[in-house]
């Protein structure tokens, strides 16, 4: 009996063992983490930082001191994260970007690191470290799709160009898979800022999440037209046209479309079709005239323009001034 309980005991006692040596050895591989968060906070706190301590670098106070390599991916990881903050904290934004590149590489699902990433590869590509306060201090995709967005709008398109870069960090993210602000600003902002192959990657993801939307497949077709890719740009028109009948900028790109593909019979079809389902509104008309031009038919070009020239609004009359001079030249 004695014999029994005994051995019960050290049943007991040799898991107990294990446990507190598991914790033991965890300690000691943690412990230079510690000491590390430590150190970088004291130094954050010697610094005086406050909330948004990160948009206000410290760059002629402090130095980021680099971690010693440790063999654990996992604690490698943790130490990256931290040296990329106290980096970026004395405004070394090279070496924080660095580090948290190699932190989210090691640990994907650091939500932290990533954000943090995004935000440096923002200061890294030109930003201040007050427009990526605008962006909302850790900006996701969609924040920096949105300045894009605005950006373009005010005719910057560099400025435009440069958020979309950084914003396309950030879409391995699971969140950002499916990012329609995202993709629908890249389709259109890539093709008007000269980068055609960036714009028709965007254009065709944004249709495949969302094969119902007629602006998808107009836009795709239009990267497609500045590519060249004739039949590939009338197959997604097709399909615009299919999801709105009367959209006349449709029309007017697959009259364009066919033109290029010298099926000039089709164009002139489609535009006779144009004119007898068009309500010819100024808007209408600037786009008939152009039409109308593809095709040589001098006549009705000039009529469609008299009526855009004498209907349009301000916006407008600032289109017509421009094809003005075109049309003067195709039909004299």
């Amino acid at each position: 009996m004695k014999g029994g309980t005994a051995w019960r005991r050290l049943w007991l006692v040799v898991p107990l063992a294990v446990l507190v040596l598991f914790g033991i050895l965890r300690m000691a591989r943690w412990e230079p983490l510690n000491a590390y968060a430590l150190a970088t906070g004291r130094s954050m706190l010697d610094q005086d930082l406050r909330p948004g301590w990160w948009m206000r670098p410290a760059v002629s106070r402090c130095q980021a001191a680099p971690p010693s390599p440790v063999s654990s991916p996992r604690v490698q990881a943790r130490f990256d994260r931290l040296y990329g903050i106290s980096a970026l904290v004395c405004g070394d934004v090279a070496a924080g970007q660095g580090a948290l590149q190699a932190a989210v590489e090691a640990t994907p699902s650091d939500l932290t690191a990533r954000l943090l990433l995004g935000a440096s590869n923002a200061i890294a590509g030109g930003f201040s470290f007050g427009d990526v306060q605008s962006a909302g201090g850790t900006p996701g995709a969609t924040a920096l799709a949105n300045l894009a967005q605005e950006a373009y709008d005010r005719g910057d398109r560099g400025q435009a160009v440069r958020w979309l870069d950084v914003s396309a960090n950030l879409l391995d993210q699971p969140a950002n898979f499916d990012n329609r602000t995202y993709y629908f600003a890249a389709c259109y902002i890539y093709r008007g800022g000269g980068k055609p192959q960036a714009s028709l990657k965007a254009c065709e993801r944004f249709v495949t999440i969302n094969p119902s939307n007629e602006e998808a497949w107009y836009s795709l077709a239009l990267t497609q037209s500045n590519l060249r890719m004739w039949p590939e740009a009338e197959s997604s028109l097709r399909k615009a046209q299919d999801l709105e009948p009367s959209k006349i900028d449709v029309k007017e790109a697959l009259v364009n479309v066919l033109v290029r593909q010298e099926r000039v019979q089709d164009a002139n079809d489609l535009f006779e079709k144009a004119q007898q389902e068009t309500t010819v509104d100024a808007q209408a008309a600037l786009s008939l005239t152009r039409m109308a031009m593809q095709l040589n038919r001098c006549p009705e070009a000039h009529t469609y323009f008299q009526i855009a020239e004498t209907n349009g609004s301000e916006l407008l009359l600032q289109q017509t001034s421009r094809l003005a001079t075109r049309l003067q030249a195709v039909c004299p």
